[in-house]
């Protein structure tokens, strides 16, 4: 377990992705806002991960129409589910890797230049403290 709080301490989410192992089965995402060209959707595309993405739905746009458009490309293995109200979580899983919880929304800024704080729990961090079931109802309850 690390905290990512990118300029702060050095730490990216983007080194989450090119520290990843290969073999990756799932992402699942909960993040209210998507903008640009998120280094996680681009991840997944180009490993051929399948993702869900739960993002927040809103008459401001929170989620950019052009993160819209590559899901409608994308297909089967590209889930994107938009959640009315009060939804802002920031929860990324990497089935087998591990999960971030903290501040960064999709989008570059978010992984490259602003300051975010959160948590990286490895897979191992998961298991020891019990988070996978809590994770898993987590994306069950937003799911529905």
């Amino acid at each position: 377990m690390h905290i990512i709080a990118n300029e702060i301490n050095g730490r990216y989410l983007q080194e989450i992705l090119a520290n990843a192992p290969k073999e990756i089965d799932w992402v699942k995402a909960a993040v209210a806002y998507a903008q640009g060209d998120p280094p996680l959707i681009k991840f997944c595309v180009e490993q051929r991960i399948p993702l869900s993405f739960f993002g927040r739905l809103d008459d401001s746009l929170p989620v950019s129409s052009n993160i819209l458009g590559h899901f409608l490309k994308l297909g089967v293995n590209y889930q994107c589910k938009l959640v009315e109200n009060f939804y802002h979580p920031k929860v990324i899983w990497i089935a087998g890797y591990g999960a971030y919880i903290g501040s960064a929304n999709l989008s570059e800024r978010a992984w490259g230049k602003n300051i975010e704080c959160g948590v990286w729990f490895t897979q191992e961090d998961l298991a020891d403290n019990n988070l996978i079931l809590e994770l898993d109802e987590i994306f069950r309850a937003i799911d529905e």
